[in-house]
């Protein structure tokens, strides 16, 4: 499906060790009156990424292809949250079995020397929630992550 406009909320995502270690971007969304502040936040884990993805109605992912000098397309590509971390954790599993190999000196295919590449961002898309509704969907939703961090600190 091909996009116009701005008729979704993007997420920037950019892997610092896979799910582990991960932040998450909402740009900054311009409105009549200014413009709202982009949110970004660090995420731990493949479990704290699926839960911001839900609550953040996140419904596919976007891909971007052309010239950034000249034009390009927008499309999205739907895909639940499970199945954006499932695809991801089976990309890192391909990943690792092709570096495997490629170390040992066996050959690998033009497609498995792609996955020798690391994955190191992307964009995903929601369409639920209004883009200029994401940064304060999100900032709650790190809001309650923190209280429940400190309460399971505290006992």
């Amino acid at each position: 499906m091909r996009l116009a406009g701005n008729q979704c909320t993007r997420i920037h995502v950019v892997l610092y060790d896979r799910l582990d270690d991960l932040s998450v971007t909402i740009p900054p969304v311009p409105l009549g009156s200014g413009t709202l502040p982009a949110f970004p936040a660090q995420i731990q884990g493949p479990d704290a990424f699926l839960a911001f993805l839900e609550h953040m109605g996140v419904d596919g992912r976007l891909v971007i292809d052309g010239d950034l000098l000249g034009a390009f397309t927008v499309s999205h590509l739907p895909a639940s949250p499970q199945q954006i971390v499932a695809a991801l954790e089976a990309r890192f599993a391909r990943e690792d079995s092709v570096l495997s190999r490629l170390f040992q000196g066996e050959p690998a295919t033009d497609e498995e020397r792609t996955l020798s590449v690391p994955l190191v961002s992307f964009t995903l898309s929601s369409f639920s929630c209004e883009p200029d509704a994401a940064a304060g969907r999100a900032q709650a939703w790190a809001e309650a992550q923190a209280a429940s961090s400190a309460k399971n600190s505290h006992g």
